[in-house]
């Protein structure tokens, strides 16, 4: 029985301030089941041409889901000419990629699969994969009441996963959001404003 679950992010009051509501599109609201699926599809190496690399090969949980080389690297051995970019807190943006070239989440999971220096793989493979695990057509069932697998809910499950990735309590969040002027030590405040201002 297809059923279900919905699920809310649970932020600080500050955040719907200063970022407003989250961006969910009307045909991809978070569930328990979506979100356990996306995570799961994040961290899955049938995504790419040789299995050898998933989402999370370069999105790195451990360094803020951030690739802390410079340049990342794809199945063939080659560095494209950026870096994958920290995924956390997206769900708020509204263009992603460093040339801002998509507007939503679901677009943003959709391009590292085909791009020839990142997973270089095709759609049609990689669900052909997936529609031939054990495990999945029932993961997506449980996640969008089907089956039948496609690029479409692919893209939308692991969005759904990257909804989740929130991160507001940091120092900088106490000390900028939240007005706690003891958070930043005098030397992070004068790099603050550098950041936000001009260097000189």
């Amino acid at each position: 029985v297809y059923s279900p679950t919905a699920l809310k992010v649970e932020v600080p009051a500050y955040v719907k301030t200063y970022l407003g509501d989250m961006q969910h599109p009307a045909d991809n609201p978070l569930t328990v089941e979506g979100v356990a699926l996306g995570r799961k599809l994040f961290y899955e190496k049938m995504l790419s041409n040789d299995n050898s690399m998933s989402c999370a090969t370069c999105h790195k949980q451990e360094n803020a889901f951030d690739d802390p080389r410079p340049f990342s690297q794809g199945t063939n051995g080659a560095f494209g000419n950026r870096n994958a970019m920290a995924i956390v807190n997206l769900g708020y943006e509204k263009h992603f990629f460093w040339d801002g070239r998509r507007n939503t989440l679901e677009g943003q999971a959709h391009d590292p699969v085909t791009n020839p220096i990142e997973m270089a793989n095709k759609w049609p493979e990689v669900v052909k994969r997936l529609q031939s695990s054990s495990v999945y057509p029932g993961l997506f069932f449980s996640a969008f009441g089907t089956k039948t697998i496609d690029s479409n809910l692919v893209v939308k499950a692991i969005a759904q996963f990257e909804r989740t990735l929130v991160s507001f309590n940091s120092r900088f969040d106490k000390y900028y959001y939240q007005g706690d002027s003891s958070a930043l030590n005098d030397q992070e405040k004068r790099g603050l404003a550098i950041f936000t201002g001009k260097g000189l």
